[in-house]
């Protein structure tokens, strides 16, 4: 597959849309707790998802072993994650969250020799994955991540978010005999049961005050970020394949960080730039696929 000039203009898109949602979490937090921003955000998703699944004429599938999947992938790449990242953001910027995120692809490689059967990595993937790590340990504060603060649970959460969107990505597999717009249906009905069944022991979303600048950027993350992004994700996917899509891993960290600085006032630290520096080309030579333009 090669890239046209609408596939790079949809990428550029897709980079915008999920870099900037970092910065919409941090503006929401000033009126949610985490676990209200999760639910409400993955709520409004599955609601449009489902919609234009049944726009394209497809059908959720019914059978248990896909349901069980769904359940298993969508607790773990979706629900937790989506609370993990606003939990942690309380305590950190969003470019600093963003640059951590951006780490899932190497940890979705680790994953998958551990867990793939025949997945061989080679030996430039192997140096992507420690520059990739080393990355990581130099952007959690190197030892002192070892010490008990809130900050340092904070950029945890945010890893632990990463490690289930690459745990997503290697279980997906076994949903391939799904189109990618019911998996994703399906994802985000599983996730939105899950977090409004924990939201109940928290604060009802129906009891949940919003100003009005907090549902409009709520609508913006539910509606433009995840259900548009999704689907912009799924057409490159078909257009110019899975590789050329991951391209997003390069640019939605530097949108998330640009973004932080310019609406946030957030600073760009020496610390944070080197961190970038390896996981960005990490990431690069843990890529399995060559690019074709």
């Amino acid at each position: 597959m090669r890239a046209t000039f609408s596939d790079f203009l949809l990428l550029f898109i897709l980079s915008i849309l999920w870099g900037s949602s970092y910065v919409a979490v941090k503006l929401v937090l000033v009126d949610l707790d985490p676990l209200s921003l999760a639910t409400i955000r993955i709520l409004i998703s599955a609601i449009m998802m489902l919609a234009y699944m049944k726009f394209l004429g497809e059908k959720l599938p019914r059978d248990f072993k896909s349901w069980k999947i769904l359940t298993i992938v969508g607790l773990g790449g979706m629900a937790l994650p989506f609370f993990l990242i606003g939990w942690g953001m309380q305590e950190m910027p969003s470019g600093l969250a963003g640059v951590i995120i951006a780490a899932t692809p190497i940890i979705t490689l680790a994953l998958s020799h551990f867990m793939l059967a025949g997945h061989q990595i080679t030996k430039k993937q192997s140096l992507g994955m420690v520059l990739g790590f080393t990355g990581v340990f130099i952007l959690m504060g190197g030892f002192s991540v070892l010490e008990v603060s809130t900050s340092n649970f904070a950029k945890l959460a945010i890893l632990l978010a990463a490690i289930g969107y690459a745990y997503t990505a290697v279980r997906l597999h076994e949903l391939n005999h799904l189109t990618p717009t019911v998996g994703a249906t399906g994802l985000t009905i599983v996730s939105a049961v899950i977090m409004f069944i924990f939201s109940l022991f928290n604060a009802p979303i129906w009891q949940v005050e919003m100003s009005f600048d907090t549902v409009a950027v709520m609508l913006y993350l539910a509606i433009f970020s995840t259900v548009i992004g999704t689907i912009i994700m799924t057409k490159l996917i078909f257009s110019a394949g899975p590789a050329f899509m991951s391209l997003n891993n390069f640019l939605v960290p530097v949108v998330a960080v640009l973004l932080g600085v310019i609406l946030l006032n957030e600073t760009i630290s020496e610390n944070l730039i080197i961190s970038s520096i390896f996981i960005l080309v990490g990431v690069w030579l843990a890529a399995p696929k060559k690019i074709k333009f």
